[in-house]
């Protein structure tokens, strides 16, 4: 069932239960929490570090089931240097037609935990949940990798 009819189906089913009491309404609360947790285990969060070039970057390139997941692996790539440092991920977005990714957003250090906050966040790397939001981390993964393969060979490059 796509995006549309499920909240179409989530919708009826809130407007069912404000008829609804006792059993009615505990499974009619159940379906709508299986159906938000069903969407959520399918929404892929793609992660490239920052690097020199792009090929490095992808060639380290890691999905995730979510922004959360993503943010503690960062978090702990970074923590034998800096182990109290905190990220977020910027809330700007653009596509880059160079990754294929729709919406690409920075992930960033707020505070390394030795020195004050930053004023301007540094750019540790880059994500995206929106290009791969249908698909499981998995085929998150494997798309990318196969994107980056046809960019190099239409640069007539190896990645």
């Amino acid at each position: 069932m796509d995006k549309a009819n499920t909240n179409k189906v989530n919708l009826h089913i809130i407007e069912s239960a404000c008829v609804l009491k006792g059993r009615q309404m505990a499974l009619a609360i159940r379906i709508i929490y299986q159906s938000i947790y069903e969407r959520k285990k399918l929404m892929a969060t793609v992660f490239r570090p920052q690097r020199g070039n792009l090929a490095e970057a992808m060639a380290e390139v890691a999905a995730f089931d979510s922004e959360k997941e993503m943010l503690a692996y960062v978090k702990k790539s970074w923590s034998a240097k800096y182990p109290e440092a905190k990220f977020m991920v910027k809330i700007r977005a653009q596509n880059d037609e160079r990754t294929g990714w729709e919406q690409t957003r920075y992930v960033c250090m707020t505070d390394n935990g030795i020195d004050a906050p930053y004023r301007i966040p540094q750019v540790v790397g880059m994500c995206d949940s929106d290009t791969f939001k249908e698909l499981p981390k998995e085929e998150a993964l494997a798309q990318v990798k196969s994107m980056m393969e046809k960019l190099c060979e239409e640069q007539g490059k190896d990645a």
